[in-house]
C-alpha cells in the first residue's frame, strides 16, 4: 500500500500546516513504513530547507496552472487519479497516532456533513423545514447544495438518482483497495469542474472545494459502482460515525473539546497536561481548529516531542515571525521555558 500526502499552492505553505505536515508524516511513516509526497515548491522548498526531507520516502515534484493552486482540492484529484495501486491518501492536518486498519473495502474518514435521517411519517415536511431554517443545514447547503442546484442541469439522470446528501464522506482520509473506482471518479469529478468552471465561475469560488473533492468524487462513485453504492447507502464506506476531533468552546478560563462524542473540558487557570498528553483516542483531525490558538499550542507540544526544541526553533526563525502567536504563547506559560 503506498502512502500519500500531496499538497499545492501558490504561496509558501502556512507555518501551523507545515507543523501539522510533519506529525502527519512521522506518525504515517511510522504505522505503514512509507509516506510520498506530491506537491510543488510551497510545499517541497521549506521541506528541503529545513531538512525535513527525510520523513519522504519520495518527493514528486509536480506544476499546477493557476486554475488549479486556487482550488487545493484539484491537486488531490489529480493525484487521486494518477496513483496505479492500492494507496492511503492522508491530509496535511490529519494525524493517525494510532494505526488504522482498512480491511479490502475503499473508504473514507467520517460523514461530512451528516444532520438528519427522516423517519417515513416526516419525509413531506423535508423540504419545508429546511427552508425555513427548522433544519440546520447551512453548512450542508454552503458546502453542497448551492453547487448542486447551480448546476443542476448539467448533471444526467443516473447521477441525480444516486444523489445522497447524508453520505457525502469527508476525505481527509482516503483508503483505496479498488483503486480504479476512485481513479474513474476523479477523471470525471475534473472534467466536470473543467468544463463548467468558467460558465459557473467556480475559478473565483473558494467554498467550491469541498464540492469538487467529495461531492462529485463520492457520486461519480455512486455512479461507476453499485457495490459502493449499496455500502454508501449503509454508511460502511467511512471509519469514523461521527466528527473525530472539534472545539466545542473557547473560553477565558476553560475550554472544551470532543474526541469521538466524548467531551471533556479543560479548566485554563490550572494546566494544560490532560489537553497536551491527550492523543484524541488515537485520531486527530483539527481541520480549521488548527488556527485556534489552544489547538496551535496543542499540535507545537506535539511536535516538539517529535522533532526537538532546536528544530521547533529553527521552524519559527524559518517565518520570521517577531512576535509570538496566541497558540505560541500559551505554549510557552505552559512549558514555563523558551521554547519557541
Amino acid at each position: 500500500m503506498k502512502v500519500i500526502h500531496s499538497f499545492a499552492s501558490n504561496t509558501k505553505i502556512p507555518k501551523i500546516d507545515l507543523c501539522t505536515a510533519i506529525l502527519s508524516a512521522h506518525y504515517a511513516k511510522k504505522h505503514y513504513g512509507n509516506i510520498n509526497l506530491y506537491s510543488n515548491s510551497s510545499f517541497i522548498k521549506p521541506i528541503k530547507d529545513l531538512g525535513l526531507e527525510y520523513l519522504y520516502d519520495s518527493i514528486t515534484p509536480i506544476e499546477y496552472t493557476s486554475d488549479e493552486m486556487f482550488c487545493w482540492s484539484v491537486p488531490k484529484l489529480k493525484t487521486y487519479a494518477s496513483i496505479n495501486e492500492p494507496f492511503l491518501h492522508i491530509d496535511l492536518d490529519t494525524v493517525m497516532f494510532n494505526k488504522l486498519e482498512f480491511g479490502n473495502k475503499n473508504v473514507f474518514s467520517y460523514q461530512d456533513q451528516a444532520k438528519y435521517y427522516p423517519s417515513t411519517d416526516s419525509e413531506g415536511e423535508i423540504l419545508n423545514k429546511f427552508l425555513t431554517g427548522v433544519i440546520g443545514y447551512d453548512a450542508q447547503y454552503k458546502l453542497y447544495l448551492n453547487y448542486y442546484f447551480k448546476l443542476w442541469n448539467e448533471f444526467d439522470s443516473s447521477f441525480k438518482s444516486l444523489f445522497s446528501l447524508n453520505s457525502i464522506p469527508n476525505m481527509s482520509i482516503v483508503y483505496c483497495k479498488n483503486y480504479k473506482l476512485i481513479n474513474q471518479a476523479s477523471v470525471l469529478a475534473l472534467e466536470f469542474f473543467n468544463k463548467h468552471k468558467i460558465s459557473y465561475n467556480l475559478v473565483n469560488d473558494i467554498d467550491c472545494v469541498c464540492f469538487l473533492e467529495q461531492f462529485l468524487v463520492h457520486h461519480f462513485m455512486r455512479v461507476l459502482s453499485s457495490e459502493y453504492t449499496e455500502v454508501s447507502n449503509r454508511g460502511e464506506h467511512v471509519i469514523f460515525k461521527s466528527e473525530p476531533f472539534y472545539l466545542k468552546s473557547e473560553k477565558t478560563s476553560s475550554f472544551e473539546y470532543v474526541t469521538l462524542d466524548i467531551t471533556k473540558q479543560i479548566d485554563v487557570t490550572k494546566n494544560f497536561s490532560d489537553f497536551f498528553n491527550d492523543n484524541m483516542r488515537g485520531f486527530f483531525h483539527p481541520s480549521f481548529y488548527r488556527h485556534r490558538p489552544v489547538v496551535e499550542a496543542y499540535i507545537l507540544y506535539k511536535l516538539e516531542n517529535i522533532i526537538g526544541n532546536s528544530k521547533l526553533k529553527e521552524i519559527s526563525n524559518y517565518y520570521s515571525n517577531s512576535t509570538l502567536t496566541e497558540g505560541e504563547q500559551i505554549l510557552l506559560k505552559y512549558k514555563k521555558k523558551k521554547i519557541i
